[in-house]
């Protein structure tokens, strides 16, 4: 099996998304951390509170390299994770764009989405095919759990419910018998 280079999928997605867009979402994902407020070196950046993307970098703003190091790898997450929602997303693909934001923390599924809907704001096929997935996750947030154990207050409010876990089929549990 051939070896994969740690470029290849940074390459993909280059080639999926283009120069622009990845310039785009590294601009969106500076501002999501608060780089142009806070560390970036070009005033006109700090003014604006935004990334004008200034800077002679591949695609990276010039305040990226300011970062402290410790800051780097949540910054290439986000990165990557905005890209390729963007890229799922622009090509219609449904299935990994709702794995991915289903992988994520509620949390980071919406600075990550966040990031994307910036960068696909011009593309309403693309955005329509985000909102699918992000509603696809909410309605599966929302759904009731399939079984939920009764927990110690629903106990005391209703005295004559099981001391332990339900027995399923009539079969118990040697510490549990069944009723």
């Amino acid at each position: 099996m051939p070896q994969q280079s740690d470029d290849q999928p940074k390459n993909i997605l280059l080639a999926r998304l283009g120069l622009d867009r990845i310039r785009e979402l590294a601009a969106r994902t500076a501002e999501m951390m608060y780089l142009p407020h806070g560390i970036c070196p070009v005033r006109r950046c700090r003014r604006a509170r935004a990334c004008l993307r200034i800077g002679p970098a591949k695609y990276l703003p010039v305040c990226v390299p300011t970062l402290p190091q410790e800051y780097m790898p949540c910054y290439s997450d986000y990165l990557g994770w905005a890209a390729t929602l963007c890229a799922d997303a622009r090509d219609g693909e449904h299935g990994p764009l709702f794995e991915l934001l289903n992988a994520l923390t509620p949390r980071l599924r919406g600075n990550a989405s966040w990031i994307a809907r910036q960068c696909l704001a011009d593309d309403a096929a693309a955005l329509a095919c985000l909102d699918a997935a992000l509603a696809l996750i909410a309605d599966a947030d929302a759904a009731p759990p399939v079984f939920q154990a009764v927990d110690e207050k629903d106990r005391q409010a209703c005295p004559d419910a099981a001391p332990g876990p339900p027995s399923i089929s009539g079969i118990s549990s040697p510490s549990h018998p069944a009723r």
